[in-house]
């Protein structure tokens, strides 16, 4: 069953859903959201099938859909990603090796190809909301390389574009971690609402200047492990402060369109 049977009102779509908490974010301003990512909690959705992709592009064109949410998964593009004995760089940052570099095989070679196809995909969901005047949003890490490939610097030179940035100690955590958000048709949602820590130095530790101590470095393996899961996977999820404060802007222009009350006969 799609997403379109429980349309009941103006609704929101999160895409690469991972927790959530976007979505559940705005579901805490009254309105519906929808999940779409390949795990049980966003319906086990993978966006390269057909009838995925006719589900989301419905749901777009829908009257009542106000907004968009692309949280592309960075993994492949991550700048954290060296030659430093962790993770090698899947791609590089010219026009022609941002696609992958030329001498990845095996499983290198096929996660780089993948993450090509849903960015290809979403770059058509994009477009989709465009022509449909639906706002959009896409989140990445502020290192990431997909801030350099071609077709979402594309994007950020659109008319009706903001790249706003946070840190996410802003919002409680431990770590700085910056990210970017694109916004894409929401004037509110400007570089005016950034929330950046402004960091002081104590020798090499960086200081947070929300909480007064030096921030968690997320380099290595979880409890200093020589294997396991990576610090920065572990903080993948968006902090619950940083829900609140962007789902706001997210859902006060969707709470200032008027939807008219269907009449009644007399």
């Amino acid at each position: 069953e799609t997403y379109l049977h429980f349309v009941s009102g103006p609704f929101f779509i999160e895409v690469f859903s991972g927790s959530g908490r976007m979505a559940q974010g705005v579901r805490e301003h009254g309105f519906d959201a929808f999940e779409f990512d390949l795990t049980q909690q966003g319906g086990r959705r993978n966006l390269l099938h057909a009838n995925v992709l006719k589900e989301l592009r419905e749901l777009i064109a829908h009257p009542m859909c106000r907004g968009v949410w692309f949280g592309y998964p960075c993994g492949a593009f991550s700048s954290a990603r060296r030659y430093d004995g962790g993770p090698l760089p899947l791609r590089g940052t010219n026009s022609k090796d941002i696609w992958g570099l030329p001498h990845l095989v095996g499983k290198q070679r096929a996660r780089g190809s993948s993450a090509n196809k849903f960015l290809l995909r979403m770059n058509e969901l994009m477009k989709h909301c465009e022509s449909n005047s639906v706002h959009f949003y896409l989140e990445n890490p502020q290192s990431s390389k997909v801030w350099m490939h071609p077709i979402i610097r594309k994007w950020i030179q659109h008319k009706s574009s903001h790249k706003v940035e946070f840190d996410y100690c802003k919002f409680g955590t431990d770590w700085k971690k910056s990210t970017t958000i694109l916004s894409v048709g929401n004037k509110r949602f400007h570089i005016g609402k950034m929330m950046k820590c402004k960091v002081s130095w104590q020798g090499k530790d960086s200081i947070c200047s929300t909480t007064g101590k030096p921030h968690v470095t997320l380099s290595g393996f979880i409890n200093g492990a020589d294997k396991g899961q990576y610090k920065t996977n572990k903080v993948c999820p968006y902090p619950f402060g940083f829900c609140t404060y962007v789902s706001e802007l997210i859902a006060q222009p969707l709470s200032l369109i008027h939807i008219p009350e269907p009449t009644r006969p007399y």
